[in-house]
């Protein structure tokens, strides 16, 4: 096993694999949660190493997505299959994906997080289906959306 993949919790190393399968996509932080975090706030001394971390059963994926058509449809399918797993998971936003942005230069691209609280399986199993199902349907730029 690369280091790369040493460094990503096991919960979430499939959906790593399975986000970066998506055109136009590239992970580059995640969590699978821990049971022994306890954080209060970002800002607070004690916690400052931990960022990043969050309580199980949370988890989350961030990823970045290029400027192309593929991409803006693979953020699109990612979108749904959170919605699809949270609805089989009968719980609302049990998996969201979040926009959000390091900066607020204009030149800076936004980031994206695939956060969730249900089970992971039932996330991957949607990602799986929207990339299998969907992703060789992307519509053309001639077509409507």
């Amino acid at each position: 096993m690369d280091k790369r993949k040493r460094e990503i919790d096991a919960r979430v190393l499939p959906l790593v694999e399975e986000l970066n399968g998506f055109p136009g996509v590239e992970t580059f932080a995640s969590c699978g949660g821990h049971r022994h975090i306890h954080v209060k706030g970002f800002h607070n001394e004690e916690t400052r190493g931990r960022v990043g971390q969050v309580r199980y059963p949370d988890f989350y994926v961030s990823f970045m997505i290029d400027q192309s058509p593929e991409a803006g449809w693979s953020l699109r399918l990612i979108s749904w299959a959170a919605f699809e797993a949270s609805a089989a998971a009968n719980t609302r936003y049990g998996a969201a994906v979040i926009m959000w942005a390091p900066t607020p230069q204009p030149t800076e691209p936004p980031r994206f997080d695939l956060y969730g609280k249900i089970d992971v399986a039932l996330v991957l199993k949607m990602l799986q289906r929207a990339r299998e199902d969907h992703l060789k349907r992307a519509p053309s730029e001639d077509e409507p959306q």
